[in-house]
């Protein structure tokens, strides 16, 4: 006689997140946001580099995190990449011209996350974090994260956000 297992539903699409994706098969640590933010501008740094630009995907949290500076440094990459996103509770479907956007809504666990991903023809990175949730000064805060180089697994974390984002506008649809 053979025992019949449940059936147990794979992971739906919102929670299959970069950092349970990443932080399931990669070392994770922890840092403050201080120790992470170097990172983060790094990441975003490689995706001016090179002759072929990459795809930047990011997750804010909250819009307070896209800075008028994150603004700045995104509209210059989105001037020359095939595309660059940013994700976080009060964001729009498109945050400054040429980045599409998307709205997390209170529930989504992306909202605890920090996640800067880069994929093009000669790079994958990826920075995955996820809140702790201290108090106290923002740049103290406390992330688990881990950081990735592997192919495969940047590229499963940057699929897992684009579902999330909004459609392109097209630029007949677009009120006079």
């Amino acid at each position: 006689m053979t025992a019949t297992l449940p059936f147990i539903p794979p992971p739906r699409p919102e929670d299959r997140t970069p950092f349970a994706i990443v932080g399931a098969r990669r070392p994770v640590t922890r840092a403050t946001k201080a120790q992470l933010m170097p990172m983060s501008r790094h990441l975003e740094a490689l995706a001016f580099d090179g002759g072929e630009p990459p795809v930047l995907l990011a997750c804010f949290q909250d819009a307070r995190h896209f800075t008028p500076a994150t603004a700045r440094r995104f509209a210059g990459i989105a001037a020359h990449s095939p595309l660059v996103a940013a994700l976080g509770t009060g964001l729009t479907d498109e945050p400054i011209p040429g980045v599409r956007g998307a709205r997390l809504e209170d529930h989504d666990a992306l909202r605890g996350e920090w996640n800067v991903i880069v994929v093009g023809p000669h790079r994958a990175a990826a920075l995955v974090a996820r809140d702790l949730g201290d108090t106290g000064p923002d740049r103290e805060r406390r992330f688990e994260f881990a950081l990735t180089h592997d192919r495969a697994l940047v590229i499963e974390a940057a699929r897992s956000l684009l579902g999330r984002l909004a459609p392109a506008r097209s630029p007949e649809l677009q009120p006079a």
